[in-house]
């Protein structure tokens, strides 16, 4: 029997489970050990149960032929064993040796690229959790629960759409710890969840479930079951239960997070994380959804339309089509049905996995190139070169093999194809120019700004003026608030933040104790003297000068009254009835009432004479002297006054030192780090494209005004990655530019075909890093 000593025998312990779909049967062998499934037709099992060991390949065929009416020789029956040997399928010491020793693993080598998007971590038996938890989820599987929670379901999905305008946020919102934490703790228990729904729900049909664990696929960290069990059901609707159970679940989980926010005080942290986890379900279902990557959506199309392994039957059938293209002869054994789906499912998976590769490829391009310059690219081309070793490597051995040649050079039509594709290829690489882009992380500032600082414990103002353009400019200016005498100055705003502010306007006083103080004293001085001269020159009052009078009459009859007084104690003493010292008394007496007299007519002469003109001279220049003093002081006080140099709006009042910030928003200016590697594609006026993370979707315009060293400016924009800063321009009409905004900035450079770039970027990595390592 061909290479055979004795008919094989098939193994006693393999697995089989019969199905029928669509009016077709189908039979499902399960080895038990290595835990492999294989999918046949009815004719491929009827012919592998014939290996008994006892019958040969020539009777096997004519049974075969007998049974279904197809020719079948004895040659193929035993290439068939050769196949089905492979498998491990016949009893014997060779498939006891390779399953004992698990060699049978590493049959099917994948390329390094398919096993970077598929690498499996760690696994654990989940038999005994499970039938732990069986019990007590069992209620779950009845038909009232599960049409509760449809309903609960298609209410959580109502109250999303209904309020979707809550739900949507931009991605730097989430960029804090606690969101990210909450993210990640999110993420593990949903995906926990929905992997044991798939898990109870396998177990509930009867299925055995081995292995549960992690896994990166396409770079992402997922927790996985092992569901292959599940195809030894019988009936198709288990089969698409099992794969349905955990994006249902998953369901039920988003409706929970939407109804607690919806329960919750908008703004706790309750209901954040329930707004977190509702929106992190909700990308989780598309993703789970899709149907070009290997996880619930594509099972259960796989499923659903009947064919296991559809991806790679689908890229087979690629290959045999384009072989048929080309006119290799090559047969495809599949019905129309299946080729169509083949075809559809070939298109949209080939263009989602180019995309997908194209974006990864693009960020460590970018990666690569921004932070080790020419090396970084010829790294990156290694990194390309290990990667898609085997895809380039089948792809070449697929053109290199005989019948390809044969049928690209004896075909004219190939020929056509084969040079209009060379043309093309010398097109994209030649010709087609290429945009050449030069980019680095920015932070925005104004255009021009004017700050104030007061340095604490000092007692000085820095008065700093940065204007940015064509013509840079920098100033710097110090006041100093305290002078030997022990005087003191203040400082007193004049503005408010968010005030416009026009170049000229006055911002701040600075007035000192010491003026202030002469000043009071000087103006209230003043106004005495003026009182003294309004007195001078103002005309007797009538009342004033009966006053006086009524003062002269009185002093008048006073002195009459002491006179007689006088007289009479004369006469008196001379008849000696009064002693001397009475008579002297009386006289003192009258002396002093005509002095009264005297000092009251005095008084009334006064008030009704004008006034001398010598005084009010005097007064006069002591009141120019005066002015002349107050206007003095008034200038010092006016001369400490802080103005605007710039036009803007103020952006800070009263931050920590910052006492003032004038900002120049209408305009705003950004430094672009870059290496001398760029620097010869960078010319004045070239246009520049930023995006900001605050508004991922907006992109803002502008151009490059200055090419300057980093070190020149080092204090302002420090950047240890470049040696050069690319200053650029960018209109702020709507403001939504803001200051300390951070973003990438990417300058145009011109283009060149891809040729040239690459050649570029190898000469970037000679001049530079070799002779640098030299």
């Amino acid at each position: 029997m061909g290479n055979w000593e004795q008919p094989p025998k098939l193994r006693d312990d393999l697995v089989v489970s019969e199905q029928e779909t669509d009016g077709q049967k189908f039979l499902i062998l399960k080895d038990p050990i290595t835990y492999r499934y294989f999918r046949m037709r009815e004719p491929e099992y009827f012919l592998i149960r014939l290996f008994d060991g006892q019958t040969d390949c020539e009777t096997i065929a004519q049974r075969f032929r007998d049974k279904f009416n197809l020719n079948i020789s004895a040659e193929a029956v035993d290439k068939f064993a050769d196949k089905i040997d492979e498998l491990f399928f016949f009893e014997g010491g060779k498939a006891e040796y390779e399953i004992s020793s698990g060699r049978y693993l590493s049959r099917t080598r994948k390329s390094l690229f398919s096993r970077m998007l598929f690498v499996k971590l760690s696994a654990f038996n989940p038999d005994k959790l499970l039938n732990f938890l069986m019990p007590l989820t069992r209620f779950l599987f009845r038909p009232w629960a599960i049409i509760l929670m449809m309903l609960f379901i298609f209410a959580g999905f109502f109250t999303y759409s209904a309020n979707f305008h809550h739900f949507k946020f931009d991605p730097t919102e989430l960029y804090s710890v606690t969101s990210i934490i909450i993210i990640i703790a999110s993420l593990a228990v949903i995906i926990i969840l929905h992997e044991f729904a798939h898990a109870l729900t396998c177990k509930f049909h009867g299925g055995q479930v081995r292995e549960m664990g992690f896994l990166l696929l396409y770079f992402q960290l997922c927790f996985f079951t092992n569901l292959s069990d599940s195809w030894m059901f019988k009936r198709k609707s288990q089969r698409l239960a099992v794969i349905w159970a955990g994006i249902f679940f998953q369901m039920v989980l988003f409706a929970i997070a939407v109804f607690g926010w919806r329960v919750t005080v908008i703004g706790t942290g309750i209901n954040h994380l329930f707004w977190l986890t509702a929106n992190v379900g909700f990308l989780m279902l598309l993703f789970n959804f899709n149907p070009l990557i290997k996880l619930d959506g594509y099972y259960f199309l796989s499923e659903w339309v009947n064919i296991p392994n559809l991806r790679s039957k689908s890229f087979a059938f690629m290959r045999h089509s384009i072989k048929r293209m080309i006119g290799v002869e090559s047969r495809i054994d599949a019905p129309p049905r299946e080729k169509r789906v083949y075809s559809w499912y070939m298109i949209l998976a080939g263009i989602y996995s180019m995309l997908l590769i194209a974006v990864i490829a693009y960020l460590v391009y970018r990666f690569l190139v921004d932070n080790l310059s020419g090396f970084g690219f010829i790294l990156f081309l290694i990194l390309l070169a290990v990667i898609f070793k085997g895809p380039i490597g089948q792809g070449f051995k697929f053109v290199a093999s005989r019948e390809v040649i044969r049928a690209l050079a004896f075909k004219k039509r190939n020929t056509i194809i084969g040079g209009v594709i060379i043309i093309a290829v010398v097109i994209v690489f030649f010709i087609i120019p290429i945009p050449r882009q030069v980019g680095g992380d920015i932070i925005v500032r104004p255009l021009a700004e004017y700050t104030i600082t007061l340095f604490s414990g000092q007692g000085m103002l820095e008065l700093k003026l940065r204007e940015g353009g064509l013509d840079r400019h920098f100033k710097t200016e110090h006041i100093q608030l305290s002078t030997g005498e022990l005087s003191v100055l203040s400082l007193t705003p004049l503005v408010a933040e968010g005030d416009q502010i026009t170049k000229g306007d006055t911002l701040a006083a600075i007035m000192s104790n010491q003026v202030s103080s002469a000043l009071t004293s000087a103006r209230a001085e003043l106004e005495r003297l003026r009182g003294e001269v309004a007195l001078a020159n103002s005309p007797p009052k009538p009342e004033e000068i009966a006053s006086g009078q009524a003062t002269v009459n009185a002093a008048g009859a006073n002195v009459e009254q002491l006179r007689i007084e006088y007289t009479r104690n004369i006469s008196l003493h001379e008849r000696n009835i009064i002693p001397v010292s009475e008579l002297e008394q009386s006289l003192s007496l009258l002396n002093i009432g005509q002095s009264e007299l005297e000092e009251a007519e005095a008084r009334l002469r006064l008030l009704k004479s004008p006034p001398k003109k010598e005084e009010v001279d005097i007064l006069q220049s002591q009141i120019a002297a005066q002015e002349a003093s107050i206007s003095y002081l008034m200038a010092q006080e006016a001369a400490q006054v802080i103005t605007s140099p710039i036009n803007g709006i103020v952006t800070a009042l009263y931050r920590d030192n910052l006492l003032f910030k004038i900002s120049k928003m209408s305009q705003i200016e950004i430094a672009i780090p870059i290496t001398d590697n760029y620097l010869e594609f960078v010319e004045i006026d070239a246009g520049v494209r930023l995006k900001v993370r605050t508004y991922p979707s907006r992109t803002f315009e502008g151009k490059v005004t200055k090419i300057a060293s980093s070190a020149d400016n080092a204090a302002e924009y420090e950047d240890d990655r470049a040696r050069f800063s690319i200053y650029a321009v960018l209109d702020n009409h709507d403001t939504l530019l803001r200051d300390g905004m951070s973003g990438y900035a990417k300058i145009s450079c011109g283009s060149s075909s891809l040729f040239g770039i690459i050649v570029e970027r190898v000469k970037s990595f000679i001049r530079v890093e070799f002779w640098s390592w030299w």
